[in-house]
């Protein structure tokens, strides 16, 4: 083992390569993640450290509302936009896919609501969507993928991945690798099978359900779309302890946290790798695991854990060489993070070689920015121990874990974030703050208040050699769970509004 890590340790010296990480050169993003390695990482430069302050809202588009007081409105899922072509393409709080003309201020083309209209209210209305060829392909909270004609908007096939009243449920955007759609349930609060499958792109036809052997029909939630090594052609998809109620006995016996590699050809088990026995129900480790390929060829994956540490794997055979605390405080024993989650997305920028790791920081200490004298457990406009609802943005060598610069937010980041090649890392936080920082000092360049939750990840995408940056505010019932409610969070709207940002004409 300290072989393995003085051998990473090297290789943060070296240049990372772009051949399997890169994202589309036209400007375009058309997986959840960015790319097949899931890096969150635009090429686009257009907008840099030296322009960024110019950055202004062009136009916003109404998206539709969210169902108050059931799963639509509650918890962030993996939330995805999609650009293509001068088109965005996405999902509302009811589930209906949308896809907005780009070059004509966010025209709506169509609107389909995808079959998630008459969904259980406490179910969560599947957020993520994939493209192919002339599809959209959108995955349901009742278990089903639906095929929706690019052109028109018009449902054309439906296919069941699984059985809602098992449990079975899909929360995690869909993948789409070499003409396979590739899927994972189920939902985070189902307690349904866990099942990975694979469908032909073109037809619907079932191909594959991965063989879990002992795991098989254990219970667990994919949370996250996976990520893929094409030079292996292998899929690494996050696992996680179901958020409902599980008997001990069944938490022992459980599949866990964990992660899962398989071969994309026919969904056999490459290696599975399981956290340590005893790791609370309460975080789960279903966030995104990062493919990071060195120029030696070596592949290795990245995943921030929800107990404040990053992690590195072998990819090939998925043995542990890095376990690296985040935080000076806390890091001899156990971090418990509880308010991490799958849906705060990390990035891995080509430009820096470091990943940024968007969490809560649960585990600092002292570093509230208000503090008031009351009495013992009340602080004014702070709970005791609201450190855990304050956001953390952690930029760390990918190899080592070795720690480059942390920005603490006052509010939690519940979106995630983005890296550019403009020298830039994009986040929201709770209380609906766009953040532009710098990509190598965390150093906050510019920023932008919206006025409501931010639960889906910066976007960034060009039409016409231009760029631009989009998020979707509102539709989110997170904030009633800050444990502090100063009046900028007095809001939590289900009304989901895509704004889109650039620099102006004038101004460039």
């Amino acid at each position: 083992m300290l072989q393995a890590i003085r051998t990473l340790a090297l290789a943060s010296a070296l240049l990372w390569s772009g051949a399997a990480l890169s994202a589309p050169a036209d400007g375009d993003w058309v997986t959840s993640m960015g790319d097949f390695a899931a890096t969150r990482y635009s090429p686009l430069d257009d907008i840099d450290r030296s322009n960024v302050g110019r950055l202004r809202t062009l136009y916003s588009v109404v998206l539709g509302g969210a169902v108050e007081g059931g799963g639509n409105a509650r918890g962030a899922l993996p939330y995805n936009l999609l650009a293509r072509d001068g088109y965005l393409y996405a999902v509302d709080g009811w589930g209906a896919v949308n896809k907005l003309d780009l070059r004509n201020k966010g025209k709506p083309v169509w609107r389909a609501d995808a079959g998630q209209r008459n969904l259980d209210t406490w179910l969560q209305a599947h957020k993520g969507l994939a493209l192919h060829e002339g599809y959209v392909i959108s995955g349901g909270a009742d278990g089903a993928l639906r095929w929706i004609d690019d052109a028109t908007g018009m449902l054309v096939r439906t296919v069941s991945a699984g059985d809602p009243l098992d449990g079975y449920s899909l929360s995690a955007p869909p993948l789409v690798v070499d003409g396979k759609v590739l899927v994972a349930g189920s939902g985070p609060d189902r307690g349904g099978p866990l099942q990975f499958d694979a469908f032909d792109a073109a037809s619907g036809e079932h191909l594959w359900r991965a063989d879990l052997g002992s795991a098989r029909g254990l219970r667990g939630s994919v949370l996250q779309t996976a990520s893929y090594d094409a030079s292996s052609g292998t899929l690494y998809w996050g696992v996680a302890m179901p958020t409902g109620p599980l008997l001990d006995e069944e938490r022992d016996i459980w599949f866990g946290n964990g992660v899962v590699a398989l071969d994309v050809a026919d969904g056999t088990v490459r290696w599975l790798h399981r956290y340590a026995q005893g790791t609370s129900g309460a975080t789960n480790e279903a966030g995104p695991y990062h493919v990071l390929e060195t120029e030696s060829g070596s592949a290795l994956l990245g995943h921030f854990d929800n107990e404040g540490r990053y992690r590195v794997f072998n990819a090939g055979d998925g043995a542990e060489a890095v376990v690296a605390p985040l935080f000076a405080e806390g890091a001899e024993g156990s971090c418990p993070n509880v308010r991490a989650a799958a849906a705060f997305n990390s990035a891995f920028s080509l430009r820096t070689g470091l990943i940024y790791g968007a969490n809560a920081g649960g585990c600092l200490q002292g570093h509230l920015p208000i503090k008031t004298p009351s009495r013992g457990d009340w602080l004014g406009a702070y709970y005791r121990d609201a450190d855990n609802a304050l956001g953390i943005l952690t930029a760390a060598d990918a190899a080592t874990g070795e720690v480059r610069a942390q920005h603490v937010f006052d509010f939690p980041l519940h979106a995630g974030a983005t890296a550019t090649a403009g020298g830039l890392v994009f986040v929201t936080t709770a209380e609906g703050t766009l953040h532009a920082l710098d990509d190598e000092s965390l150093e906050s360049l510019w920023s932008s208040h919206f006025g409501s939750l931010s639960s889906a990840p910066p976007l960034v995408f060009s039409v016409d050699g231009r760029q631009f940056v989009a998020v979707v505010v509102g539709g989110n019932a997170l904030a009633e769970d800050i444990s502090y409610r100063p009046p900028e969070l007095g809001m939590s709207e289900g009304l989901m509004v895509l704004v889109v940002l650039g620099i102006p004409e004038a101004a460039r």
